[in-house]
């Protein structure tokens, strides 16, 4: 079964023993097992539906992490190209 769920600010988010944890902290990540609390709700405004909202999360256990993200790429990770040789410019 799959739900999805969707906060417009961060979710409340907490380690194993209830302690409230940051993005920083490292401790819910992409692929780790989380109790999560969502809320559930139907609504009729323009189309007719089932939505939900995610309102915090726990971490339970470590898992694998999600593959695919990495880190941005930095300005030397490209070539100079200059002004005559801008394909687009021409």
């Amino acid at each position: 079964m799959f739900v999805s769920a969707r906060s417009k600010t961060r979710p409340t988010t907490f380690d194993g023993m209830r302690n409230t944890v940051s993005e920083a902290d490292g401790v819910i990540y992409g692929g780790c097992y989380v109790n999560a609390i969502i809320s559930c709700f139907a609504y009729s405004k323009g189309n007719n539906g089932l939505a939900a909202g995610l309102k915090g999360v726990q971490f339970r256990a470590p898992g694998e992490a999600f593959s695919g993200g990495g880190t941005p790429a930095g300005s030397d990770d490209f070539d100079e190209i200059s002004v005559e040789q801008d394909p687009l410019t021409a």
